[in-house]
């Protein structure tokens, strides 16, 4: 078994590694400035604010989470901007 669990982290760990680097590294603060705007805008989202600044490690599925919520964000105010008319 425990065979099993180092080949596993072998092959994943770099991967995994990435991800927690990378966010920590490029988006976090990034992440933490745009979660505040939202607050203020009363923008309405899906993510809690230990998503956006991780206690530890920021997880893949966390950081899937995010891209796609801003992503959902950006098409409702484009939607919003069209139906205005601007």
């Amino acid at each position: 078994m425990e065979e099993h669990i180092e080949a596993a982290f072998e092959i994943n760990g770099p991967y995994v590694e990435k991800i927690h680097y990378g966010y920590m590294k490029k988006f976090k603060e990034r992440g933490c400035d745009l979660f505040l705007d939202w607050q203020e805008a009363h923008v309405v989202h899906n993510i809690e604010s230990w998503e956006i600044d991780p206690p530890q490690v920021a997880r893949a599925k966390t950081v899937k989470k995010i891209a796609e919520e801003c992503l959902l964000i950006s098409v409702r105010m484009d939607i919003e901007r069209e139906s205005k008319g601007t």
